[in-house]
């Protein structure tokens, strides 16, 4: 336990108290302050007002000093007491010695700067998301790092369940995934954010009983085949998540947002030989679809890279290969299957992400990050590839946006089209759980290399 001074201007005391004091309080025996302007009756509970003629030096050995004033400081490090001192560099005279000071604080990016060479991969910072004016210094003095603490003490939810009802805090979210972070977790108020390429550190080894592979900063797992038939070839069935339930859908933890085990029984249902590679939309919140991305713009190309690696490891020929997903999934099958020429069954992809931009407030936090229209590049896709009968895609009148998007995709006899008219669908949502038999003949009469 440490004693601490601090000599400061009025008007830096909400700012020392939020930035420093809170994150110091456990290892604080007592806490002095002494005010420019005096006497100030607004002080933290904690804090016990001196004047300066009553400051006893000694008091602090080995203890602390925080200076945010442009006066003379009271304390400074040395041999002999070692007090670990924390400089204001903004309040502090241009001309003074600042390198009697063991740490500079920048209070207009409120981030630690630590001096010397050593790099600092992990910031905290705290701030109120319902303070515009915090936000926009926050965003003006951004520095890119490898992990960054935001603490919100005025609110209890992590910031992705708070950011749907919450502007602010919206516009903050949007800003770190335009830099290439997201949400890892959420401690004591504390949102925890990871740079893309260091997510590993923060995945598990194993996720719903699966070990959980990366390649490039693609996730990915493997179940291998439990039906075998030693007269049929081995064949590959590539699953692309879709998005979390609603148990997950604001968790804090990338895992349990990312991975999705869907059809989770599938390996029972599908034609003997079948081995299951599920990739991981390792992008963005939500990720962006399996889609290249602003902050990512080589994932395409990783993830035909893991589906070429897993197959040549399961010794599987492109032929017996074939791409399922649905909603965001789908999008990410029907894309890289035409990308890397595999057959493919997808169920309502998500095509154009205007509607889920404009009318649902970017509830997937892409909008900005990446190419909102894709039927311009699923054309192109299709103009340069086989024409081939390789892909079927399961849609439903009754889902109006998605189904007039998928009308704008060319014809020509490369995408089979299969309208599910189930009077139980209402929504998007709906679609896959009212289509599992279509989707089963579909998909292993795929696998069989069959046409219905």
């Amino acid at each position: 336990m440490a004693k601490l001074l601090i000599f400061s201007d009025e008007e830096n005391i909400e700012y020392i108290h939020k930035q420093i004091i809170t994150k110091l309080n456990d290892e604080l025996e007592k806490i002095d302050v002494v005010l420019t302007s005096e006497p100030f009756d607004d002080l933290p509970y904690n804090w016990n007002q001196l004047k300066k003629q009553y400051v006893n030096k000694s008091d602090y050995n080995n203890g602390m000093y925080i200076h945010a004033t442009k006066e003379a400081p009271l304390l400074y490090t040395n041999k002999d007491n070692n007090i670990f001192t924390i400089l204001f560099e903004e309040n502090y005279l241009k001309n003074k010695d600042n390198s009697l000071f063991s740490l500079t604080v920048l209070k207009k990016k409120q981030f630690n700067k630590i001096s010397g060479e050593q790099k600092n991969l992990t910031k905290e910072v705290v701030i109120d998301i319902s303070n515009k004016g915090e936000i926009d210094n926050f965003i003006q003095d951004f520095e890119d790092i490898e992990e960054l603490k935001i603490n919100t003490p005025k609110v209890k939810q992590n910031i992705l369940q708070f950011s749907r009802k919450d502007k602010l805090a919206r516009s903050l979210l949007e800003f770190l995934v335009s830099k290439d972070f997201t949400l890892v977790n959420f401690i004591n108020q504390t949102n925890v954010f990871s740079k893309r390429e260091f997510l590993s550190k923060y995945i598990p080894d194993s996720v719903l009983g699966l070990s959980v592979l990366n390649f490039d900063g693609v996730f990915y797992t493997v179940e291998e085949k439990i039906k075998k038939d030693n007269n049929a070839p081995n064949r590959l069935l590539v699953i692309f998540s879709s998005m979390p339930g609603s148990n997950e859908y604001y968790s804090s933890k990338f895992e349990e947002r990312a991975f999705v085990k869907h059809f989770p029984t599938i390996q029972k249902l599908v034609v003997p030989n079948t081995n299951i590679l599920r990739i991981v939309d390792s992008n963005l919140v939500y990720g962006s679809h399996y889609i290249n991305s602003n902050n990512f713009n080589n994932y395409e190309d990783n993830i035909q890279k893991v589906i070429l690696k897993v197959s040549k490891e399961l010794n599987v020929n492109e032929n017996n290969i074939v791409l399922y997903g649905t909603s965001k999934g789908a999008t990410g099958a029907l894309v890289h299957s035409l990308i890397g020429n595999y057959k493919s069954v997808t169920v309502d992809p998500i095509l154009n992400a205007q509607e889920y931009n404009d009318d649902m407030n970017n509830i997937h936090y892409i909008k900005n990050d990446r190419i909102q229209n894709l039927i311009p590049k699923i054309n192109e896709l299709i103009k340069s590839g086989p024409k081939t009968k390789k892909h079927v895609l399961i849609r439903s009148p009754q889902v109006q946006f998605n189904y007039k998007i998928s009308e704008q995709i060319i014809n020509n006899d490369c995408i089979r089209f299969y309208d599910q008219n189930d009077s139980n669908i209402k929504s998007h949502a709906e679609i896959g759980k009212n289509s599992v038999s279509e989707i089963l003949m579909f998909l292993n009469s795929k696998l069989l290399g069959l046409e219905v």
